[in-house]
């Protein structure tokens, strides 16, 4: 883990937010108010404890994300994946198409956290 990452931010391709700090995950879905369709909503939002070892292993996902080059998105559209870094007071982030493999990577990792229902 880089001691000088305060923060990761992963925003979905439907535009909810997950904020990863060292010490716990937080999933901010969107309202069905607020998405494009006027009807699709993210389901509800909740935090959760991680480990070190789980912060890493996110962090170095974010890492290969800002690295790839050839599933980037010039700006943010519709089914794009943001993924930014805050770190040593500056902000790195990348815009990753759907298919990116970084995606589906930290989805699957990010969907075990949920709580079951």
């Amino acid at each position: 883990m880089n001691q000088d990452t305060s923060e990761l931010q992963y925003f979905d391709g439907t535009g909810n937010g997950w904020v990863i700090t060292a010490e716990d995950v937080r999933y901010l879905p969107v309202e069905a108010g607020k998405s494009s369709s006027g009807f699709y909503s993210g389901g509800k939002a909740f935090s959760r404890s991680i480990t070190p070892s789980e912060f890493e292993q996110l962090e170095g996902i974010f890492r290969q994300a800002l690295l790839n080059q050839r599933d980037r998105c010039a700006q943010r559209i519709m089914q794009s994946h943001s993924f930014t870094i805050k770190e040593g007071g500056g902000v790195r982030e990348v815009l990753l198409a759907q298919n990116a493999p970084e995606v589906e990577q930290l989805r699957r990792i990010l969907h075990a956290f949920a709580p079951k229902i």
